[in-house]
């Protein structure tokens, strides 16, 4: 039986949102991703203060504390997505079966343009919803104007990383301003996490990007970028810099342990060794790459080898279209097996790696979550058992990564909090957030000049 410390007391003290406290009592199956990758049978949660508490046998329940059978249910910690753009669930199936390039100039860009604050609270509160749902626990999102959209991340109860996505069309200047005033609500404990993101090094230039990472260090915050996506991307870098999008960066200074790079498709093995070498981390978004058809496939096998923090992501519900981290987690390993021809490339192991603790290092909070330890914040899944993908249960990584799927009932906790169970979300509705995202689809359609689609708004009936 294991209990938590003086460390984990105090920390408890600092911690922002309501907490819960409870026994979870006789849960089936606890996979843990400690240290050990422990799986553990008919064992005993105590979760204190927002906190896993103690962890043990035949423990027994306290007064004043609720407890919860958790007979016949797996618990797992919650899954990390790594990559993501929640508010352009409004834009999903806008701009399908169009290559990466085309699809950015001529739907997303011209689309966003037309964006408003009803637009942005939409789109991200239907994204927050559905990756809640599906058993996300820690986002990080990159898109701009986040002050539109910040209080329904606050609502969510999930943890986000909102990182204000910064480029060079129009005024740079004005958007570090405003990237700055949403940095300084940044607080110590708290479950959003403000942060910043220029886009990529095609849309963003060298003194715009040394800005940003200047903030995050001011800040002491994360730093995101897209980087070497597509082929496109990395033949005008050497085309016109004489360096890949790695190299650019490295010669900037804005690789390090704060920094994350989503996609990386296109790298070479001395481009993984210097992600490495500057303890950056990679966001891996194996299905928009895919579905994007952007034709590298990033040498994960060869990042881990060289003891890059490896993350996953699902890239925006524009690209993906899901934000379904089950669906990434199988993908994620899939996707390498069969480019080489190798079964072994990616385990299930690594892959449910990737999603929970990988994620954690790869935003710097592995001493928080990740893994279902002492001390550690109470994020977790509860799964029901008695679903069909989750028999036989004999390999139980391989059956969250291979068998499983997004909508198999759960529970869903963040920091001891319950913020979803089944297909409902404790902080919104999903009947208004459907009709609401439905307008909002409609109304950018028509502010945009593009033809509204057809079958819009069918689901709601005569």
């Amino acid at each position: 039986m294991i209990m938590a410390g003086r460390e984990a007391r105090k920390r408890a003290v600092g911690l922002d949102g309501a907490r819960g406290n409870f026994l979870l009592k006789g849960v089936s199956l606890a996979v843990t991703q400690d240290s050990e990758r422990r799986i553990l049978r008919s064992c005993d949660v105590r979760v204190s203060k927002g906190l896993f508490w103690e962890i043990g046998f035949g423990l027994k329940r306290e007064k004043g504390e609720e407890q919860i059978d958790c007979t016949g249910r797996l618990m797992m910690p919650g899954l990390i997505n790594t990559h993501n753009h929640l508010p352009m669930s409004v834009l999903r199936g806008l701009g399908d079966d169009l290559p990466l390039h085309e699809w950015l100039t001529t739907r997303i860009f011209p689309l966003e343009e037309k964006m408003g604050k009803t637009e942005y609270v939409s789109g991200a509160e239907f994204s927050l919803m559905e990756a809640a749902l599906t058993g996300t626990t820690t986002v990080l999102d990159m898109y701009m104007r986040t002050e539109l959209y910040y209080k329904s991340l606050e609502k969510s109860g999930m943890r986000v990383f909102s990182g204000y996505s910064i480029t060079d069309f129009g005024d740079p200047s004005e958007k570090l301003r405003r990237a700055e005033k949403m940095l300084k609500k940044g607080k110590a404990g708290a479950l959003v996490r403000p942060g910043i993101a220029p886009h990529a090094i095609y849309t963003t230039g060298n003194e715009t990007i040394k800005a940003c990472f200047s903030l995050a260090e001011k800040y002491n915050t994360f730093f995101q970028i897209h980087a070497s996506e597509t082929r496109k991307e990395v033949s005008d870098s050497e085309l016109s810099r004489g360096k890949r999008p790695i190299e650019v960066l490295d010669s900037l200074g804005v690789l390090s342990p704060r920094t994350t790079l989503a996609h990386c498709g296109w790298i070479s093995k001395s481009e993984a060794r210097t992600i490495a070498r500057t303890g950056a981390g990679v966001s891996h978004c194996p299905v928009s790459n895919m579905k994007l058809a952007t034709g590298g496939v990033s040498p994960i096998p060869e990042l881990d080898s060289y003891g890059a923090k490896i993350s996953l992501g699902t890239d925006g519900p524009a690209s993906n279209n899901t934000l379904d981290m089950f669906d990434t987690m199988k993908f994620s390993a899939l996707i390498h097996k069969h480019h080489r021809w190798d079964a072994t490339a990616v385990s299930a192991q690594k892959a449910l790696d990737y999603a929970t603790i990988g994620g954690a290092r790869a935003l710097g909070i592995e001493k928080e979550t990740g893994s279902i330890e002492i001390g550690k914040d109470a994020d977790f899944l509860l799964l029901d058992l008695s679903n069909f993908r989750l028999k036989p249960l004999a390999n139980p990584a391989s059956l969250i990564v291979y068998s499983a799927t997004g909508d198999i009932p759960k529970d869903v906790y963040v920091r001891g909090r319950k913020i979803a169970s089944g297909s409902r979300h404790m902080a919104f509705d999903s009947e208004k957030s459907s009709k609401a995202l439905e307008s909002a689809t409609e109304r950018i359609c028509r502010k945009a000049g593009i033809p509204v689609p057809e079958f819009l708004g069918a689901g709601k009936g005569k």
